[in-house]
């Protein structure tokens, strides 16, 4: 899900640690996630579900912990997208149109 390289360095010349999360157990420490994205919807919604991110992250956000969405990442909190067939994490009711 592409552009993790230019957040990183975006947020280190801001003096801001990084972890880049494998397994959601390690976002323990953190006090925010972002999630950048380039690329398709179906794909990234299935790098989410393949690696058991889907449900930990959903409840992250819910509880009201700082998150961010770039690009990709943002249309994902949505129920889904003219761009596939996955359903999105349905954070936020409504569907991304072209």
């Amino acid at each position: 899900m592409g552009n993790i390289h230019s957040v990183t360095k975006s947020l280190e010349s801001l003096g801001e640690e990084i972890l880049l999360i494998k397994n959601f157990n390690e976002s323990k420490s953190c006090k925010a996630i972002i999630l950048p994205g380039v690329g398709a919807f179906d794909p990234a919604m299935i790098n989410l579900a393949n690696t058991d991110f889907v449900a930990d992250l959903k409840n992250w956000i819910e509880s009201g912990k700082s998150f961010l969405g770039i690009c990709l990442g943002l249309q994902l909190l949505f129920e889904s997208s003219d761009e596939g067939k996955v359903k999105g994490l349905g954070i936020v009711k409504g569907r991304i149109k072209k």
